[in-house]
């Protein structure tokens, strides 16, 4: 039984409160995201999650705060949980377009070539298709499937998010259909500028977010340092030792791991290889 199915089990009850609406958008981002779950399961997943973070979190927060505290935070914290859990098919479903995006410009300008040289259209894509990665596998699964290969890429082109992999399909299949690869190579070159548009925005991005962690890293555990020493002999403020060990020891780190997880999540995917 698989973690879904555990939580369906015993949380299946609360998806009834789900609205259609949502229940269709959710089940189309799964979709998208290539997540093998119906809408109503994933919910359930949500709100297991949230329940445990809401069970779990007093006994830790506990020894740092007060119960009234402890309570409220963990109600927070589960909370937060939740309606992330609830939304990681939306972001999951972004980077499933970039990874069907990365290798789209190499795999035309390849398949153009192919096609001027009078390789069959089956043959070409087939060749063309990266030796790994998403866009390989579903390109693979179009030519294997027992339908016309424009049935099978009009599927590719509505289960997924990215506008530019449904041109692609769409240019694709009219190439399939009347010829003109000329035009693949155009758009082919279109994606390459594309590419080099985002590394550029993100190199300028790039250097805010290292700025942002220098500060974290650097000026905020200094600071904490000083209100602890200054707060005690002026300010009659006290910090237990437990806190003024645990927090430069596993608030601050966390954060910093945060930023770094915030940085590597903004990099075009293409660069992470």
């Amino acid at each position: 039984m698989s973690f879904i199915d555990q939580f369906w089990h015993v949380f299946g009850w609360t998806s009834k409160h789900l609205p259609e609406e949502k229940r269709e958008s959710l089940s189309k981002e799964l979709k998208e995201a290539r997540l093998d779950c119906s809408a109503r399961e994933w919910f359930s997943v949500a709100v297991g999650v949230s329940a445990i973070i809401v069970v779990l979190c007093p006994s830790l927060l506990i020894h740092f705060l007060s119960l009234s505290h402890s309570l409220a935070s963990s109600l927070v914290l589960g909370v937060v949980s939740g309606v992330l859990t609830y939304h990681y098919p939306h972001a999951k479903k972004k980077w499933v377009a970039q990874e069907l995006e990365k290798d789209l410009p190499t795999t035309l300008r390849l398949m153009a070539t192919q096609l001027n040289t009078g390789i069959p259209f089956k043959k070409a894509l087939e060749n063309s298709r990266p030796e790994k990665g998403l866009l390989s596998k579903e390109l693979g699964n179009c030519l294997k499937q027992n339908k016309p290969l424009t049935k099978s890429l009009e599927e590719l082109g509505r289960k997924t998010s990215s506008k530019t992999m449904k041109r692609t399909v769409m240019q694709l299949i009219l190439t399939y259909e009347k010829g003109g690869q000329q035009n693949l190579k155009k758009l082919a070159n279109e994606l390459v500028q594309k590419q080099k548009n985002q590394i550029k925005e993100y190199s300028g991005k790039a250097m805010i977010y290292s700025l942002l962690f220098i500060s974290l890293s650097a000026i905020l555990p200094a600071l904490f340092q000083a209100y602890v020493i200054l707060g005690s002999f002026f300010m009659s403020k006290t910090v237990s030792p437990l806190q003024a060990l645990l927090i430069p020891a596993m608030v601050f780190p966390a954060i910093n791991v945060i930023v770094l997880g915030v940085i590597h999540h903004k990099k075009p995917v293409y660069l992470k290889e």
